[in-house]
């Protein structure tokens, strides 16, 4: 529609002489289509610039997309800014292999079609395009040197973006302060889920371990693989550094939990890939990375509460796999960057989540279980619910209500504290609003079915699971989403071991089915 408005470069002079009352400023605004607008600028920025036309439409360009301005006599009245920069920092898990992937399919699009990578140091690199203009960066720097120094340059102004494979800390949000809430659904992203992996060497014999057991053998406190089951020798621990998000994902989901901490003895690694490279190569190595890392080295599934989790897309999904994460990108909203903005929608667009899929990352589109091991899982865990119910009629409720549905992958949870849907759950109601209308999900019935963890009383929680389903519900019906049957369990049926923080966590949650 905006073409309709814009003038011919060869007849803004012509506009710019027509008989509008002299105290109203025209200027012609060329752009880099070659396209002109002529009107009063009652607005401008760094970012963008405002225009009232001559026929008293409001319109806004970006500054990038500006070649130059002149004023009432022809002047130049504007100097076109050097294509901007675009810099992340952080997390080494993205910063190694799907941000530069990202990066680069989103500079294209934005019509470079000259551009290489150097590197100036060890997870550091720098995409320099050659023909950069306008609103093509210039160059895009990625330092990947672990999640905490994603918060400590975005305080210093020195990027643009910080990748974190953890939740932002309280003492990183009081230093952010003056730029914004960084917990704001603007300026914290969920980009797509991961989880920690437990590596050994490919013939190493055993299969699974219990986070205690994890955690003794991280500690220092079991040193043999017979103790767990393995063939006699002495284990090997190999870790990430402590600037890693997956360190603190580790430390606060295995280590800290059980009272213990990393041993001395452990061999550091700031990269996520020779950490995994050295575990296969090494018959007595264990480590952790993330889930896109693994390679060749064989991963370990997780045995707990009588439970077998195996990082399986589907359970990294639902967050219900013990060390399932989320991998964030967060920007400063107090003096918002166009560019960022833009790249976030690209890497949150279908296009984006597709990239993340093909570098072996979790993306957050909505899928059905269909995988046999997810049904034997779910059986598994009615076995556990039916011996540790507290009510048999809640439980038969919850096998009528899912007889012949069939799970979505969504998972909605809530803020700390609160009855406010976290950031990815916000996302997730466009995400589920979309999906149901579909090919694979029109024509569905959708249930919401609410559950708490087991702390208060029965009856409290009973109400309160309900509650969290109807929330949902009232958000899907803003997106057009009609019929749904929401349903609440309490504390029945636990996705997760009910005895420590993060299980609570887990077990707090709306699931979605259809049928």
């Amino acid at each position: 529609m905006l073409s309709r408005y814009l003038i011919s470069i060869g007849l803004f002079i012509t506009m710019l002489s027509a008989s509008l009352p002299v105290a109203v400023a025209r200027e012609a605004v060329e752009l880099m289509d070659g396209s002109i607008i002529v009107g009063e600028i009652t607005k401008r920025s760094s970012q963008r610039y405002s225009i009232r036309m001559t026929n008293g439409i409001m319109i806004n360009v970006r500054s990038c997309e500006i070649v130059r301005i002149l004023d009432d006599d022809g002047r130049l009245a504007f100097e076109p800014s050097t294509p901007p920069a675009l810099r992340f920092s952080g997390s080494n898990t993205l910063g190694e292999k799907l941000i530069p992937e990202l990066a680069k399919a989103f500079v294209e699009t934005t019509g470079a079609q000259e551009t290489h990578w150097i590197s100036n140091q060890e997870n550091e690199r720098i995409l320099k395009v050659d023909d950069a203009r306008g609103c093509t960066p210039k160059e895009v720097t990625i330092k990947a040197h672990g999640s905490g120094t994603a918060f400590r340059d975005l305080a210093l102004d020195e990027a643009e973006v910080g990748m974190s494979s953890r939740p932002i800390k309280p003492e990183e949000i009081a230093k952010l302060a003056d730029s914004g809430d960084p917990t704001d659904s603007d300026a914290e992203h969920v980009l797509a889920l991961d989880g920690v992996v437990i590596v050994v060497h490919p013939e190493n014999p055993v299969h699974s371990l219990t986070t205690e057991a994890i955690s003794r053998i991280f500690s220092g406190e079991l040193t043999d693989w017979s103790d767990v089951g393995g063939h006699p020798g002495p284990i090997a621990i190999f870790s990430r550094d402590e600037n890693s998000g997956t360190y603190d994902t580790f430390n606060a989901l295995v280590l800290k939990p059980h009272g213990r901490a990393l041993a001395s003895t452990a061999q550091m690694f700031e990269s996520s890939a020779r950490l995994s490279d050295t575990v296969s190569s090494n018959r007595n190595a264990i480590g952790f990375i993330g889930l896109a890392y693994i390679r060749d080295a064989k991963s370990l599934a997780l045995n707990e509460c009588g439970l077998i989790y195996d990082a399986k897309p589907f359970n990294v999904k639902t967050e219900e796999y013990p060390l399932a994460r989320r991998l964030f990108l967060y920007r400063k909203t107090a003096h918002p960057d166009p560019l960022t903005k833009t790249f976030i929608g690209y890497a949150l667009s279908d296009t984006g989540q597709h990239i993340i899929r093909k570098s072996g990352f979790i993306d957050l589109g909505i899928e059905t279980n269909t995988e046999v091991s997810q049904e034997s899982a779910q059986l598994s865990r009615l076995k556990i619910a039916l011996g540790n119910t507290k009510n048999l009629q809640v439980l038969r409720e919850y096998l009528d209500t899912t007889e012949g549905a069939t799970r979505l992958s969504v998972t909605f949870r809530f803020k700390l504290g609160s009855s406010n849907l976290d950031n990815r759950a916000l996302r997730d109601i466009k995400r589920l609003a979309t999906y149901l209308k579909s090919d694979e999900g029109q024509g569905k019935q959708l249930l919401l079915l609410g559950f708490a963890d087991i702390r208060g009383e029965y009856k409290v929680n009973l109400a309160l699971s309900h509650a969290r389903a109807r929330t949902v519900a009232k958000k899907l019906a803003w997106s057009g989403v009609r019929g749904i049957l929401t349903k609440g369990f309490g504390e029945e049926v636990p996705a997760a071991c009910n005895n420590t923080k993060a299980g609570f966590d887990k077990n707090r949650r709306v699931e979605a089915w259809i049928k």
